[in-house]
């Protein structure tokens, strides 16, 4: 079979087949009139390194890099652990001529550098071109301070790509002077004008609670609305829920010092249960309909609880129930009250909520999204009454949705039914909670530690948040 890296010196030097080398081939197909491009070894020995590499040793110490990372190790260990370690096995299980070959791995700290933001660049280049081929996005970030007390920005990113959601690193980068809003502003803006990124196919912010972020009048959600008025802004729902569920009434901790055995299997059940509710908001796959799916129940249980209590129905509290067998329970509440004191805290509980999570998405658009073929149409703004017919009366569609996930069935039909498939997504895509920002904040404690707090870490995250492939290596 022919091969048009036989016919070439440089590639017949065991360079590996990079976009740089197939470019290489295409401009020598013209200049030479097919693949010999006539190189010579002169050209050899001036090539880019790029070209001249061997193989062996490139693809190796690309593997080693993505290894370093995941790691989260300094970068010297590779040349002063690591290598010496592989050389001592190749020699003693392979013999010294595959000892030699493996010599030829660079792993020296700068080289290891130098590849990770090879890798972390071309990562890049990947994801700002999906996104930027996307018909709509949106994002999440954070700001956390290092051990070198630099604010790291991490702004993560949710697009279509392939009829699929995906979910990547955008950038990060280090705040030079504040983290105010303005601050942030400037970072993301710049950004998006660099690489032609459009604020009007972003639909969707996530951040925390900050005012920095959620300020009225000078916030970032703010100055995001003056780009984009559209855009739906969304505070974390896994820092609305601590901050629903922070605390319990004096009342219950003064009743807890007296009748300690009681009161804390009532406060363990409430506790049980919101650390459950916690878990189902937790993961990077957030979105605003699966957290409002969590989030509704929950306040419903919360009254359904304080309907039993009142009438001395205690089986919402299965740890109670013993107890309230004792002769003596029915003198304690005579005496504390306790269930009317439990009763106020559930109902101060659904009262923190619905203020925290006043109305998670709109209850027409939802079911609009979550059961096309069940809608009121008449409910449905006027604009969207029409398409939302045709898919109720198409048999096709209503098998793929039984089918498919939501999601993926509306995006699946955003060519067939833009304007009602874009409304539904608009809930599927946006990012509900800051979950992918607090995990990499974990690996820089990690990665930038006190011995190194003058790294820079934003190709190390970028290369170790990547879920996909990287083209360097599976180039190869």
């Amino acid at each position: 079979m022919f091969n048009p890296y036989n016919h070439c010196l440089v590639m017949r030097e065991g360079a590996r087949p990079t976009r740089e080398a197939r470019r290489h081939l295409q401009v020598g197909a013209v200049a030479g009139g097919g693949y010999h491009c006539g190189h010579s070894r002169a050209y050899v020995s001036h090539a880019p390194q790029s070209l001249r590499r061997p193989r062996l040793a490139n693809t190796c110490t690309f593997v080693s890099k993505r290894l370093a990372i995941v790691s989260q190790k300094s970068h010297t260990i590779r040349e002063t652990l690591v290598k010496p370690c592989l050389l001592k096995a190749a020699d003693i299980v392979l013999g010294p001529e595959t000892k030699q070959k493996f010599s030829q791995i660079p792993l020296s700290d700068n080289t290891v550098k130098r590849r990770i933001d090879d890798m972390a660049e071309d990562i890049k280049n990947q994801v700002v071109e999906a996104v930027r081929e996307s018909c709509f996005f949106a994002i999440e970030l954070d700001e956390s301070t290092d051990v070198a007390q630099c604010c790291q920005l991490l702004v993560f990113v949710r697009y279509i790509q392939n009829e699929t959601i995906k979910d990547e690193l955008l950038f990060s980068t280090e705040l030079t002077t504040t983290s105010k809003a303005i601050d942030i502003m400037t970072a993301i803006s710049e950004f998006f004008d660099k690489h032609e990124l459009s604020w009007k196919k972003l639909i969707g912010v996530c951040t925390d609670g900050g005012p920095a972020m959620l300020g009225s009048r000078s916030g970032f959600v703010q100055l995001v609305k003056e780009k984009n008025p559209n855009v739906i802004t969304i505070h974390c729902f896994i820092h609305r829920q601590a901050l629903a569920a922070k605390t319990l009434p004096k009342e219950l901790y003064d009743v807890l010092k007296l009748y300690i055995k009681i009161v804390n299997d009532v406060k363990k059940n409430i506790f049980n249960s919101l650390n459950t509710l916690n878990l189902k908001l937790q993961g990077g796959d957030s979105k605003i309909i699966h957290h409002r799916d969590a989030i509704t129940p929950y306040t419903e249980k919360l009254q359904l609880w304080k309907r039993k209590i009142l009438t001395s129905n205690y089986s919402c509290f299965p740890k109670l129930l013993p107890i309230t067998e004792e002769a003596c329970f029915k003198e304690i509440l005579d005496v504390i009250d306790t269930t009317n004191q439990i009763s106020n805290h559930l109902q101060h509980l659904t009262d923190e909520f619905k203020r925290y999570f006043p109305d998670s998405c709109n209850n027409i658009m939802y079911r609009l999204a979550t059961d096309p073929f069940h809608v009121d149409i008449d409910m449905l703004p006027d604009t969207l009454q029409e398409q939302a017919l045709e898919i109720k009366n198409d048999s096709a569609a209503q098998y793929n949705f039984e089918k498919m996930d939501k999601a993926l069935f509306w995006i699946k039909y955003l060519k067939v039914y833009p304007s009602t498939a874009e409304q539904a997504l608009k809930l599927f895509l946006p990012f509900s909670s800051t979950y992918l920002c607090e995990k990499p904040f974990s690996a820089v404690g990690a990665i930038k530690t006190k011995y190194r707090s003058k790294l820079d870490i934003a190709s190390d995250l970028r290369c170790e948040n990547y879920a996909s492939s990287i083209r360097h290596i599976d180039s190869s």
